[in-house]
């Protein structure tokens, strides 16, 4: 869920928000911190990303690494 959907945060008005909520969602379904959650969603947007850099994906390894600038390691709550 927070690796993906890129179409969806790209068109949000703020993206940080919109994965903000997915967190929230994800921990309360799972028990998990709803952080650690965020920051594993970043990590893997941002290796994604560069693991469809390396093998010249370029149409699909931009919208991971767009989005991922927006959203950072924090975000506000």
């Amino acid at each position: 869920m927070l690796r993906d959907w890129c179409p969806r945060l790209l068109a949000a008005a703020d993206p940080a928000v919109l994965a903000r909520r997915y967190c929230r969602l994800m921990a309360a379904e799972t028990g998990l911190d709803e952080d650690t959650i965020w920051e594993w969603g970043h990590l893997e947007r941002v290796s994604t990303g560069l693991y469809l850099l390396s093998l010249d994906a370029e149409d699909l390894d931009r919208p991971f690494l767009r989005t991922a600038e927006p959203l950072g390691v924090t975000a506000p709550r």
